[in-house]
């Protein structure tokens, strides 16, 4: 409670202690804020990270005192040696006409580090959404839970192709030679605690790396550069299968705090998500790769359509067959009824809309719908296939329903004008 100049004429025990926890000898305030002290000057001579936070302060409750507003608040950190914290100050005026304000100081530290989690977690999702390389992604995670919390290193390895042991990821904030010396260390009991968590699939706590036995082996090389406690945590996917861990590296001895699970709790599930992304991704590429080569390799023409009927790609076998390049192909055919138009037995052309093609795309019952194509010279056949939503994912074209159309290279068609005729 202030007077009407600013002094504080009472205050309660909670006040007392977040003074004395908030404002230790060091500091730029000074260590008594007990009655008798003038919060105004407090404020004013503020210096440091928070001095810019101190000058609104001051600003808005030399206003309330004044009469010029009925309450003011603000939120901002206000971080001790082991925690990260935020407070909400409220100042409103004394009633009865004698001046003066009661100011409340709210702790809104679970609202803040909630949001700043949501808001770490979106930016790495978007990230991952991206389509960055695996590395670059594993970095900006680790660093992300860096600075959710204070003196927390974090290291992420990878199971390798034997499944025995366990590859660098990432480690943006150990030294090089560490994660170089990590690099490749074996999955078994007692190896460490990410050699052990991925051989258990179980978390590991150590919170003494100087006196646990798993670390016996490598505590001399954490302890020189200050590591004292480390949480491996093992990575596993929605099948069961290890892609690896996450280890929390700590400066100070100790388990894991109720912040830190969350931390935890986001960080595997990112870092695994990233990973099968990543690894769902290389497999569509090789199996998009290995599609081409066997499309291309065929003797029969190939002709790729979207739902629409537009053409999206050709193979070598169907540029030979139209005498054009694929380029041509796709901008000749950019209207479908500009494609070239099918003779029946008859001789007659068969309409737009009777074409096995069409029919094919507007899904008409019993596919596969092939018909014979005849002239007097060639007979050939012309044989839609509607893609399966499998087959789409091998090509990565989830966004559009694909047709083929397979042309033997014997088939014949009437072509409209300005079409050449292929050999």
């Amino acid at each position: 409670v202030l007077d009407g100049n600013g002094t504080i004429i009472a205050v309660n025990s909670a006040w007392r202690k977040f003074a004395a926890e908030n404002n230790p000898p060091s500091a730029s305030l000074p260590a008594n804020c007990d009655i008798g002290t003038n919060y105004l000057e407090i404020c004013r001579g503020a210096r440091g990270a928070f001095s810019a936070e101190a000058d609104i302060v001051h600003a808005g409750l030399r206003a309330v005192l004044n009469g010029d507003r009925k309450s003011f608040s603000i939120e901002y950190p206000c971080h001790s040696p082991k925690s990260q914290r935020w407070f909400l100050m409220s100042a409103m005026q004394m009633e009865g006409g004698h001046g003066g304000a009661v100011i409340v100081h709210t702790d809104i530290s679970e609202r803040k580090l909630a949001e700043r989690l949501q808001s770490e977690q979106s930016r790495m999702l978007e990230m991952i959404a991206s389509e960055q390389p695996l590395e670059s992604t594993l970095d900006m995670i680790a660093r992300g839970i860096e600075s959710l919390a204070d003196d927390v290193l974090c290291s992420i390895l990878l199971i390798d192709e034997t499944g025995t042991r366990l590859r660098h990821g990432a480690g943006p904030s150990l030294p090089d030679a560490y994660n170089s010396a990590i690099d490749g260390v074996a999955i078994g009991p007692g190896v460490g605690s990410c050699g052990s968590a991925a051989h258990t699939r179980q978390e590991v706590v150590v919170e003494d790396i100087v006196t646990h036995p798993f670390w016996r082996d490598y505590a001399a090389l954490a302890v020189p550069i200050g590591l004292r406690a480390c949480w491996s945590i093992p990575l596993i996917d929605a099948k069961g299968l290890l892609l690896g861990t996450f280890a929390i590296y700590r400066r100070t001895t100790g388990a894991p705090n109720n912040w830190h699970r969350k931390l935890i709790s986001m960080a595997t599930y990112v870092t695994a998500l990233s990973i099968t992304t990543a690894r769902a991704r290389a497999a569509l590429i090789d199996s998009e790769t290995r599609y081409r080569r066997m499309i291309g390799a065929l003797t029969e023409g190939i002709v790729l359509f979207d739902s629409e009927g537009h053409v999206l790609s050709v193979n070598p076998a169907a540029e030979r067959l139209f005498g054009m390049s694929e380029a041509d192909i796709i901008e000749r055919w950019r209207d479908p009824r500009n494609s070239p138009t099918p003779i029946d037995e008859d001789g007659n052309p068969v309409p737009y809309e009777n074409r096995a093609v069409v029919r094919a795309l507007i899904g008409c019952a019993g596919l596969p719908y092939p018909y014979a194509a005849r002239s007097s010279e060639h007979f050939g056949q012309c044989s839609p296939r509607v893609i399966t939503s499998s087959i789409q994912a091998e090509m990565t074209c989830s966004s559009t329903a694909l047709r083929a159309l397979t042309l033997n290279s014997s088939a014949t068609f009437g072509l409209p004008h300005g079409f050449p005729l292929w050999p």
